[in-house]
């Protein structure tokens, strides 16, 4: 991690947790730790909210680079990001029971429709479902 990804832009407390929480988590993450993915999902398990889709776990996510955004939608921490293969990639945080901050989903920015869920002539992208974003 670069030491200006927190001097990047303002954010709150709540925020510099997740950001945090992403480093560690993208430490452990398969392609970056040099284990399988069983291993680490084992390994990432309290990470991991219950919702967290674990087939995104084959993503080849590596360090992050650049904070794009970070937004707070519906309870959700969404924090856009560059890793360090200059891929767009989507995390998301909500908050367990218990107050702790847990990733609900990792999701790489959809490259058939370049993120805008529209193909040509208005029509809905048919790889992300008009999300603008795979796995969300």
């Amino acid at each position: 991690m670069s030491g200006d990804i927190f001097a990047s832009a303002a954010h709150s407390p709540e925020h510099d947790s997740c950001i945090r929480l992403l480093c560690e988590i993208l430490a452990l993450w398969p392609c970056n730790c040099g284990r399988t993915i069983e291993e680490c999902r084992d390994r990432l398990k309290p990470y991991f909210a219950s919702d967290f889709d674990e087939e995104a776990l084959v993503l080849e996510v590596k360090e992050l680079t650049k904070i794009k955004h970070i937004l707070d939608v519906k309870g959700q921490v969404l924090i856009e990001f560059i890793d360090a293969c200059e891929y767009d990639i989507r995390a998301g945080f909500v908050k367990s029971k218990s107050g702790l901050w847990k990733l609900n989903k990792m999701s790489p920015w959809c490259q058939a429709c370049f993120g805008t869920g529209e193909w040509l002539e208005n029509s809905v992208c048919e790889i992300c479902d008009g999300k603008g974003w795979i796995l969300t």
